[in-house]
Formats: C-alpha cells, structure tokens, sequence
C-alpha cells in the first residue's frame, strides 16, 4: 500500500515512514497541503493520506476539505495525526469524513492498528 504522510515537521515524517515502511508500506512525503494535492495529481496510487492539521501554506483540514470537494479524491481516507486536540479541530475533521482523528505522540501500535482498520488489511511481518 502507498501512504502519503503530509506533515512539515521531519522527525514526525520520519518516524511515521519508519513505522510504516516496516510493515511493508511504501510512503510519499509532501510538507503541506499544497505539496499533498500535487503528488495526488503525479501519484495516482496514494492508498491512504496521514495528514497534520498545523502545516504552512494549506493546513491539514483546509487539504481535507479540498479532498471531500473533489470529486477525484472525495473517497480517499484521510488519518489526521497532530498535536492539535481541542474539540472543534476535532469534530471539523470528523464532519470533512476524517476515519482517524490521532493525537501526537502517537504510539507506532495505535498508528498501524488504525492505517489496518483503514485499508482493510493487516500488518504485513
């Protein structure tokens, strides 16, 4: 399965790709949203988006947003994994068809345990 992680910070990116890459993900990286929409456009095996919500130029739900409104990728799963938790965020994401709304520090069980739930698979060891 291909995921795009969206995120700005390179750490988090990094973790995430490790994570998921050990189980047999293959990971794209796009710094905000803007980034995000144009791998979409080169990419089109992008199985799953892992999305921050705090990004510069297009945050992560104004990408979601702009996802749901498409009618290209209005199916696509979105995971938000982010610092951000108060009940608004959290809530916009689930009204925009968010599947996982994870908070930072994200354990690599809890992270995989819901990319499984998403894609309908199971870890791949």
């Amino acid at each position: 399965m291909v995921i795009l992680i969206v995120e700005d910070n390179d750490l988090s990116t990094e973790t995430t790709k490790i994570v998921l890459e050990r189980q047999g993900h293959r990971t794209l990286r796009a710094r905000n949203g803007l980034e995000a929409l144009q791998r979409l456009q080169i990419n089109s095996e992008i199985d799953l988006m892992i999305v921050d919500v705090m990004m510069p130029q297009m945050d992560g739900l104004t990408l979601l947003r702009r996802l749901r409104e498409s009618t290209e990728y209005a199916s696509l799963p979105v995971i938000m994994c982010t610092a951000v938790s108060d009940l608004k965020r959290v809530k916009e994401a689930a009204v925009l068809g968010c599947q996982h709304y994870l908070v930072k520090p994200v354990q690599p069980a809890e992270l995989l345990l819901r990319v499984e739930q998403v894609l309908g698979v199971t870890a791949l060891e």
